[in-house]
């Protein structure tokens, strides 16, 4: 943390993000990877710190609450990735806003070879709770939008199916409750917004600007 003249800076960065998460009692389901959390706080110590953390190239295995979100989004391949030797995510990138123990969260987007999955909402630590939402897109459906992104308008009725080749594939989530079991609700998307769509290949664009 580094004085600046209207408050404070935060840059914290290590080569193997899942061993820091896992020192500080965050998580222990990844493994891997690196991360980078650059914050700033204009003002007091009451200020909220707001800033991005990136992580890189990591797994995520044995992730009770994603596994079960991913089976009720019908997603048994994922699922089964989670139990065994987990799934490989290229980035993570997250804004956040933390104030008295409380992260919100918006427009957080991780993409990996599986698939894409986007979050807003808040984790309160201070009375472990979660109010999560957003969107499930598997690797290979956001694939086959590379040749309609100029489409405006709804494009193809979404199949909900873990199947890959079985339609279009998508899914909204909400998550609610206490951390270690909050209840989670996934319904099937009936269309991708442009706006949606430039949010996923915008990502894919700034990731390979910045490397």
């Amino acid at each position: 943390m580094i004085p600046i003249s209207d408050g404070h800076k935060l840059s914290v960065y290590s080569a193997d993000a899942g061993t820091l998460l896992k020192a500080a009692d965050l998580t222990k389901s990844i493994t891997g990877g690196s991360i980078e959390i650059s914050g700033v706080r204009k003002g007091g110590g009451a200020a909220p710190w707001k800033g991005i953390a990136e992580m890189k190239r990591y797994n995520l295995s044995n992730a009770p609450i994603f596994a079960r979100l991913m089976s009720l989004a019908s997603l048994s391949g994922i699922t089964n990735a989670l139990k065994g030797q987990g799934i490989k995510f290229r980035l993570l990138r997250l804004p956040y806003q933390y104030q008295e123990e409380i992260v919100k969260i918006t427009d957080a987007l991780a993409k990996g070879s599986e698939l894409g999955i986007t979050a807003s909402g808040a984790i309160n630590f201070r009375e472990n709770m979660i109010n999560l939402n957003g969107t499930i897109v598997p690797a290979y459906t956001l694939n086959s939008f590379i040749g309609k992104v100029p489409i405006i308008g709804p494009v193809v009725g979404p199949v909900l199916t873990g199947e890959k080749g079985g339609g279009i594939l998508a899914a909204a989530y909400d998550a609610q409750g206490p951390l270690e079991n909050p209840k989670i609700t996934v319904n099937p998307l009936s269309a991708f917004a442009p706006g949606f769509l430039r949010h996923f290949f915008g990502f894919g664009r700034r990731e390979k600007n910045k490397n």
